[in-house]
């Protein structure tokens, strides 16, 4: 935090003192690729955000969304040759989901990418046969600069991504409500 001194002073009259403290929120750890984030080779869920994320320099256009903002790194190594889930269905924001190989920023090779649909589900969600031992890196981004907010990260091996929206029936009080939610 910072603490700011503001004096008021006014011909007169007694002069004032008065203190603003502001609280500086940090970028996430793993805005940068160099500090992404190891998952567990048997699955991870991760609820974060991706607030005060930027893209850094070198930083390949992810999915090829120019205007993709906000990304965090993260690192996945699959412990068998299986398909491999990336999953970010339910986060507050539309995503754009990246995954790569190779080890520095400025060398990384595309696997495969993908879009959330910002009038439908939110979340993108990618699919690939994961090579056990191969180092996956995965950019989570926003989809424009507005996009930024609850990221939910679903990753492991065998899942099936969550494509259906939830269902709710409202049955007490009886008002024939019915709530679809994404």
């Amino acid at each position: 935090s910072v603490t700011i001194p503001v004096e008021v002073t006014a011909p007169g009259k007694t002069n004032s003192t008065n203190y603003v403290t502001y609280l500086l929120v940090p970028a996430p750890p793993n805005d940068q690729f160099a500090n992404s984030l190891k998952l567990s080779a048997s699955g991870s869920s991760v609820f974060t955000s991706n607030k005060r994320a930027t893209i850094e320099k070198g930083e390949p256009v992810h999915a090829n969304d120019a205007n993709a903002s906000a990304s965090l790194w993260y690192n996945f190594v699959p412990p068998v040759t299986a398909d491999v889930l990336v999953d970010t269905g339910g986060s507050d924001y539309t995503t754009v989901v990246a995954v790569y190989t190779n080890n520095f920023l400025t060398n990384l090779a595309p696997v495969v990418s993908a879009i959330g649909n910002p009038s439908g589900i939110r979340g993108a969600y990618v699919q690939f046969k994961g090579l056990a031992g191969v180092v996956y890196r995965i950019a989570i981004a926003g989809a424009s600069s507005a996009d930024s907010g609850g990221l939910r990260l679903r990753i492991g091996q065998n899942l099936l991504p969550d494509t259906n929206a939830p269902f709710a029936t409202v049955t007490y009080p009886q008002s024939g409500l019915t709530v679809l939610t994404n």
